[in-house]
C-alpha cells in the first residue's frame, strides 16, 4: 500500500529510495550519548532505524506529521544561517510492511578520534554548580568555541521557538583541548508561535527569558548577543525557503511560505519590542 506522498514531493523532488526494510542493513548504534529508545530500531515512528549504506552510517525517521518533514528542513537552514553545525537532511522513503513511508535521512556525525559527552554532563564535569551557565561559561572557558556557539545557539532557539528540545540532542565534542557543539538534530517542534515569545528551555542547564529583566538587560550588554540578534533581523526566510525548493525540487506551496513569512514578521516583532534590534 503506498502512503500519500507529502504535498512537499512532487515528480522531480530528489527523494533517496531505500528500498524494503527487510533489505536494509539495519545496526544496532553503540553510543551513549544518544537516548536508548532512538538506538534499539523498534519502530520507524518511535524510535527511527540506523541503517549502513556504502560503509557509513545514516539515521531514518520519519515525522509523524507531514508538515515536520519541511520544519525539520527549514530547522537545519537556520541552524546553519547562524553558523552552528546541524545534521544534514536529505529526503529518503523506505518500504515497510508493503507501505512507503516518507521521511528523512541523515548521516552519523560522531567521529572516531574526537570525544562526546551530553552538554550537561560536560558542564559538572568541568565544574559548573548550578550556576549561571553563561558566566560559567564565560569565566571559566572564554577562550573555547563552546561559549558563542552557546549563545548563538539560545538565539536560534528563540528565533524558531524550539519546543522539545532534549538532553540527548545537546552534545559537545572534545578535540585536542577544544570543546565546541556537536551538529545538532531535530526541529520538528518548531516555527509555532503563541501569544508571546516562549522562554527556551536548555534541558539540564538553564531557562532563556528574555522577559526576565536581568536576562534581558546582560543581552542587551552583551556584543556577541547584539550581534547575533542583528542576524535575525537580517533573516530572510524567504530566500531560504527559496534555497530549499532549488535544493530538493521541492512543490513548496503558497501557503507553506505564507505560514514561515507570517511566523518570521512575529517573532521578528516581539524581538523588536524588547529593543533586540
Amino acid at each position: 500500500m503506498e502512503q500519500e506522498c507529502p504535498i512537499i514531493v512532487g515528480r522531480n523532488t530528489k527523494v533517496i529510495n531505500l528500498g524494503n526494510l527487510e533489505d536494509i542493513e539495519l545496526i544496532q548504534l553503540e553510543d551513549e550519548t544518544v537516548s536508548p529508545i532512538k538506538r534499539n530500531n523498534y519502530h520507524h515512528r518511535v524510535s527511527g532505524y540506523w541503517l549502513k549504506r556504502e560503509n557509513k552510517i545514516y539515521y531514518f525517521k520519519a515525522p509523524i506529521f507531514e508538515n515536520q518533514i519541511l520544519k525539520e528542513l527549514v530547522g537545519e537552514k537556520i541552524t546553519l544561517y547562524f553558523e552552528l553545525p546541524s545534521v544534514h537532511y536529505q529526503l529518503a522513503k523506505m518500504k515497510i510492511n508493503d507501505q512507503t513511508v516518507y521521511g528523512l535521512l541523515s548521516q552519523y556525525t560522531r567521529q572516531k578520534d574526537k570525544k562526546y559527552m551530553l552538554l550537561k554532563d560536560w558542564a559538572v564535569k568541568a565544574g559548573w554548580e548550578q550556576q549561571n551557565f553563561l558566566r560559567f561559561l564565560s569565566e571559566e572557558y572564554g577562550n573555547q568555541p563552546l561559549l558563542e556557539e552557546y549563545k548563538r545557539l539560545l538565539v536560534r532557539e528563540l528565533y524558531t521557538q524550539e519546543e522539545d528540545r532534549q538532553d540527548d540532542e545537546l552534545v559537545v565534542e572534545i578535540d585536542q583541548g577544544k570543546v565546541r557543539l556537536s551538529p545538532l538534530v531535530d526541529y520538528e517542534e518548531e516555527f509555532m508561535l503563541k501569544r508571546n515569545l516562549n522562554p527556551i528551555k536548555i534541558p539540564s542547564i538553564q531557562t532563556f527569558d528574555i522577559e526576565d529583566i536581568s536576562t534581558l538587560l546582560s543581552v542587551k550588554s552583551d556584543k556577541c548577543f547584539e550581534q547575533y540578534f542583528n542576524r535575525v533581523k537580517q533573516l530572510k526566510i524567504n530566500k531560504l525557503l527559496t534555497e530549499l525548493k532549488g535544493e530538493f525540487n521541492l512543490k513548496l506551496h503558497a501557503i507553506d511560505r505564507k505560514y514561515y513569512l507570517d511566523y518570521d514578521t512575529e517573532v521578528k516583532k516581539h524581538l523588536k519590542k524588547y529593543n533586540l534590534f
